[in-house]
């Protein structure tokens, strides 16, 4: 049965999509609902391969990114693609979920709750940082667009990634 006193609570809407969940009472517990909208194909082959019971390992081979993933990049990268990432980079999405910003162009991110937390056991926590590179002639930079593209040059920017992440979570959530 539906919980009518606690009703939807919208979790999340931003420029590519928005997510709402209620609560269900059953027999021996309740259950959550969690609704997501527009699922692309790919967003719901992603959630329909969450399940906890079962999981894989799949060890890729730098011939299988290149034949394989690398030539999705492209496509992937569009900036229709990436709105919901500039929205949250610029802040002008989700701003109100901001854990923490290190507005460093080039080792800077910000910090969110990860969507898939229910923001509400710690012990469950689970944070999503996008740093601030992007791609920029006048800078010489580049975007990271996957974990492949991480070179020796972005050491400061995963070193500040681990110091800053692990300071704020601690601050908000541990003390």
């Amino acid at each position: 049965m539906f919980n009518q006193n606690e009703g939807m609570r919208k979790v999340t809407v931003n420029n590519s999509f928005g997510q709402f969940e209620c609560h269900f009472e059953q027999k021996g517990g309740s259950s959550k609902l969690q609704i997501t909208y527009p699922a692309k194909p790919h967003e719901i082959k992603r959630f329909d391969n969450t399940k906890k019971h079962k999981s894989a390992i799949i060890r890729e081979s730098g011939k299988d990114f290149d034949s394989c993933h690398a030539p999705l990049l492209p496509k992937l990268c569009e900036l229709s693609s990436l709105a919901w990432v500039y929205a949250m980079l610029d802040k002008t999405q989700e701003a109100e979920k901001l854990i923490f910003e290190d507005p460093d162009p080039i080792i800077g991110f910000v910090l969110h709750p990860d969507p898939k937390w229910d923001e509400v056991k710690a012990d469950d926590l689970s944070s999503l940082a996008i740093v601030q590179l992007r791609d920029s002639k006048e800078n010489g930079t580049t975007a990271v667009r996957c974990l492949r593209d991480l070179r020796g040059k972005h050491l400061p920017m995963l070193l500040n990634l681990r110091t800053k992440v692990i300071a704020a979570l601690k601050a908000k959530w541990c003390e």
